[in-house]
């Protein structure tokens, strides 16, 4: 079906990790041209306070959201896997500052609550493009407990924030005050330099970490997750044709193998084959409790 739109805007977004440091300043500008498009799309501009408004609500999108990830570092966890995912995809969805409210008062409620999942294997999934709260239900209904996921629609759509230079971060008034006194125009600049950064600083999947110059800072994430979450076994997903990923599955198990974390390797389609999900999650487990 053809839906009419009145606005459509090609953004060019860096392919990798900005280790030359050419890159922040080229998506800054990009950013600021997509800016100036968005301004004359709805017909006003857009100043620097309206964007510090926007980074402030996102930002305390980002911090409700690791709360809630913190409470499956507990034993047993007190939400699932699933149920986290599914409030990130919902986040996606959602005008930003109503869900913020909304998860606040769902945060307030489970601080009140005795809640607590049935004990079982702490796993990690990790993995690119996945939108199916199915398969982590899937997996979770075999006896294990999703802790903590590196996924593309999960924790690596929040995970960094973007960070300002003080008196920016500090509140609304200070961002118009020091607007003023450094003129609009490098307001805006900083602003828009800091979320270039928190885009190529954020944790990445294997189309971006592609090298070895940086050590591969998103190796080092993935086994900082694994320590602070306790988790005991690791579920690689991948999309069919996803290259990189593929290219990804030597270096990932090794780096697995070499912290005795077993892993177990799911090839995913366009559809999900439920059968071998639980299949080979059930071997995995067995093996996991031997």
């Amino acid at each position: 079906m053809y839906l009419p739109h009145t606005f459509d805007y090609y953004l060019p977004i860096p392919g990798s990790f900005d280790e030359s440091g050419k890159l922040k300043p080229f998506l800054a500008a990009e950013l600021g041209d997509f800016k100036v498009a968005i301004g004359e799309w709805v017909g006003r501009v857009i100043s620097s306070a309206d964007m510090g408004r926007a980074i402030d609500v996102y930002n305390r999108h980002r911090q409700l959201l690791h709360k809630l990830y913190d409470l499956r570092r507990s034993e047993p966890p007190q939400i699932s896997g699933t149920e986290a995912f599914e409030v990130v995809l919902s986040s996606m969805f959602v005008d930003k500052a109503e869900h913020n409210m909304w998860l606040a008062e769902f945060l307030e409620s489970l601080s009140k609550s005795k809640k607590r999942l049935r004990p079982g294997p702490r796993l990690m999934i990790i993995g690119g493009e996945n939108h199916d709260p199915e398969l982590l239900s899937l997996i979770e209904e075999q006896g294990a407990n999703i802790v903590i996921d590196d996924l593309c629609m999960g924790s690596r759509y929040f995970w960094n924030e973007v960070l300002l230079p003080s008196p920016l971060s500090e509140t609304d008034s200070a961002t118009r005050r020091a607007g003023e006194r450094r003129g609009e125009g490098a307001q805006v600049e900083t602003l828009l330099h800091a979320i270039a950064a928190r885009y190529l600083e954020k944790p990445g999947c294997p189309v971006k970490d592609i090298s070895n110059v940086r050590g591969r800072p998103r190796h080092q994430h993935l086994m900082k997750l694994a320590r602070e979450w306790n988790v005991q076994g690791v579920f690689i997903v991948y999309q069919k044709f996803c290259h990189p990923q593929e290219l990804d599955l030597p270096p990932l198990n090794k780096l697995f193998q070499d912290n005795n974390l077993p892993t177990c390797v799911l090839e995913l389609d366009t559809t999900l084959s439920k059968g071998q999900v639980k299949t080979r999650t059930q071997a995995f487990l067995e093996m996991l409790g031997e």
